[in-house]
């Protein structure tokens, strides 16, 4: 199974607000906005929170080590791509070339 935002509860950015429970079936984008209106961050507030919690999901789900081709073949995964490649290369220019089009 792949793991994703979804499929974990989007616990990783959200587990450290204190009284916010993220619903499981809305996704980051959808979470995040409640986030946001529970919090009462200002439009800059929570545009420099998004940031920060795009990168803490993204480095949650698929580390920070750019050089492990397991991680790579993930994201190839999560976009949709069925025969995944076997190398970091083949990985980032099929992936690259999928969220492009």
């Amino acid at each position: 199974m792949i793991v994703t935002p979804s499929s974990e509860g989007n616990v990783g950015a959200f587990a450290k607000h204190k009284g916010f429970t993220p619903n499981v079936d809305a996704g980051f984008i959808n979470n995040f906005n409640k986030l946001a209106i529970h919090k009462g961050w200002t439009k800059e507030e929570k545009k420099g929170n998004r940031s920060a919690a795009l990168v803490e999901e993204f480095n949650r789900l698929f580390g920070t080590n750019t050089s492990d081709v397991h991680l790579w073949q993930k994201l190839c995964q999560l976009v949709g791509i069925t025969d995944v490649p076997p190398s970091i290369k083949k990985c980032k220019k099929v992936s690259m070339h999928r969220t492009s089009t």
